[in-house]
């Protein structure tokens, strides 16, 4: 009996552990088949490259993580502000 009860204690930390690296090796999944999508479509990978040249590295890199930054800072306001309308939702009406 206490082998089967440790047996199944493993197999759910065995579960947890696989549950954590199949989320890890989403994100990959997911930008391969963004690659796949881009290298699919010629004249988009040609337009990036014309834009890197003309651009210039240095300068696409910085517009690339100013970018970044701003998508993230919006993501979270935007997060907030949901929470913010949900909570308001739930406070009674006073009349």
């Amino acid at each position: 009996m206490r082998l089967r009860a440790q047996c199944a204690l493993q197999r759910r930390q065995l579960a947890a552990h696989a549950a954590e690296i199949e989320h890890k090796l989403s994100r990959i999944d997911r930008s391969v088949a963004i690659a796949r999508r881009w290298i699919r479509k010629p004249a988009l990978v040609v337009a990036a490259v014309a834009a890197l040249t003309l651009i210039g590295p240095a300068r696409a890199l910085r517009w690339v993580s100013r970018g970044a930054m701003w998508y993230g800072v919006a993501k979270r306001a935007l997060g907030a502000y949901s929470v913010f309308r949900s909570e308001r939702a739930r406070l009674p009406i006073d009349a």
